[in-house]
């Protein structure tokens, strides 16, 4: 199994580098540092930069990105959301940020033209693995 529970700087769901009050000045203000990531928080996070973006946004990674942007359009169909999944899996696996063995990809559709695809890794520090569904609309994209 991969190594998953690496620190890093903690974003928010909209992608902003979050801060927490670590200290106050000598007026009590407070003093603000990066918050950072803790247990298998950082994978969860690469998880979903990786999918929500398309590739080449990440100019030093051009082959990052989930590409959920092209399949807009189409219709809810098995091809289409094989296609979803076998790109899901390259963005994921893309630099063994996660072992292709930790995991799995599959959707399942909820309704006429919506599908969630579930990312599933195994983590080693932890006994059940890490699920993270993502709701996709055919007409609006990625649901928050």
């Amino acid at each position: 199994m991969g190594e998953y529970n690496k620190k890093d700087i903690k974003l928010s769901k909209a992608g902003d580098i979050e801060l927490e009050a670590t200290a106050e000045d000598e007026d009590g203000n407070p003093l603000y540092d990066f918050k950072m990531t803790s247990d298998t928080e950082s994978l969860e996070q690469d998880i979903y930069n990786r999918i929500k973006t398309n590739s080449p946004d990440w100019e030093l990674h051009p082959e990052i990105g989930g590409n959920l942007e092209d399949i807009i359009g189409e219709k809810n169909t098995q091809e289409v959301a094989q296609i979803a999944e076998d790109q899901l899996r390259k963005t994921l696996t893309y630099d063994n940020r996660i072992k292709t063995d930790d995991l799995e990809v599959y959707g399942i559709p909820t309704d006429y033209d919506e599908v969630t695809f579930y990312i599933k890794v195994q983590v080693d520090s932890v006994s059940e693995p890490i699920v993270i569904p993502i709701p996709f609309n055919f007409i609006r994209g990625m649901l928050e």
